[in-house]
């Protein structure tokens, strides 16, 4: 998979605040990380270049790149920030493949504030930008409900708690666990909008990477390939 972050506009904002520099190169090189670890390991089916020129703004962004046809399978920009807030990343499509529905365009929100620069935080900061990676290419409450894989079952004592019944997912959770009786993968039901739906349920995956809380070591295991 063919992956290219924009960084256009973080160097714009970088302009005005250079003592951010040592930052957005820092995250360069995270990121091109995170970017080969996808590449090395996802096939997508796609034509060899895509006609970029009817994307218009992702998340209030641009990128000059969005002028031509470019031999890229998906085209992430980086929208910075520098605010004193409980976040630091959050990520999400913007624009579908039209043939196959596929993300070809997406955002990841990169609030600077949070970010410091030390070899001993790459690999977390690498792992956590894998989970908004994924974000990216689909695994959001959105595309769920989307692609009509939400529904409700019984967890925890709640008859209507948010279940993830893809046929794919909902296989091998009654694989793994050894019971037919699996109604689905509980979605995360906590925290607030950013983390409710578009997340597995901690509480049963709490290594996973796609729970809403990365933790180091997270595992990438076969429910969140299969979802």
């Amino acid at each position: 998979m063919r992956i290219k972050f924009d960084w256009s506009n973080v160097e714009e904002f970088v302009k005005n605040t250079p003592s951010l520099k040592p930052k957005m190169e820092y995250m360069k090189g995270i990121l091109g990380s995170v970017g080969k670890y996808f590449g090395d390991r996802l096939k997508v089916e796609s034509p060899e270049t895509y006609d970029f020129t009817g994307v218009g703004d992702c998340y209030g962004e641009f990128a000059p790149e969005f002028k031509n046809s470019l031999a890229q399978d998906l085209i992430i920009q980086i929208k910075p920030y520098n605010e004193s807030t409980g976040w630091f990343a959050a990520a999400g499509a913007c624009y579908l493949d039209g043939e196959n529905q596929r993300p070809i365009v997406g955002v990841f929100l990169l609030n600077f504030q949070h970010i410091q620069v030390s070899d001993v935080n790459e690999s977390w900061i690498t792992q956590t930008f894998i989970h908004e990676g994924m974000h990216v290419l689909g695994f959001s409450g959105w595309f769920f409900k989307q692609k009509g894989l939400t529904s409700t079952g019984y967890f925890q004592g709640n008859p209507n708690y948010s279940m993830l019944k893809g046929p794919k997912s909902l296989a091998f959770a009654k694989e793994y666990f050894g019971c037919d009786k699996v109604q689905g993968i509980p979605l995360e039901n906590g925290g607030g909008s950013g983390s409710q739906g578009s997340h597995i349920e901690k509480s049963i995956f709490p290594n996973e990477v796609m729970n809403p809380a990365v933790v180091y070591p997270a595992m990438i295991s076969e429910f969140s390939l299969s979802i």
